[in-house]
């Protein structure tokens, strides 16, 4: 099981930005597909004020990434820092599954 090193903090950091059911919401959106701050809102169904918010935690945990093109911001998951992560999780999953 082992894994790239990270940071302790680093990975605290990303399973706290995804423990929030509208921040895994944006996730799951922005997974396979660039979402607009608009589009963002309409999915989460929350206020531009609101959603900055959760944007701003995922942003600082580097789950996401943003560009700005025009006046309009657009985001997208940022699959190389959530990789292990997951990996990890899927690891604990499988162990858990053995053992039950």
């Amino acid at each position: 099981m082992s894994r790239p090193y990270r940071k302790r903090s680093d990975e605290l950091d990303v399973f706290r930005a995804l423990g929030h059911p509208v921040r895994r919401k944006i996730v799951m959106a922005a997974l396979d597909k660039v979402q607009s701050f608009t589009a963002l809102c309409e999915i989460t169904r929350r206020s531009g004020t609101a959603l900055a918010g959760h944007l701003r935690v995922l942003r600082e945990a580097k789950v996401i990434t943003a560009t700005r093109s025009g006046r309009s911001v657009f985001y997208r998951v940022n699959r190389r820092n959530l990789r292990p992560d997951a990996r990890w999780l899927a690891d604990v999953a499988d162990l858990s599954a053995r053992n039950s």
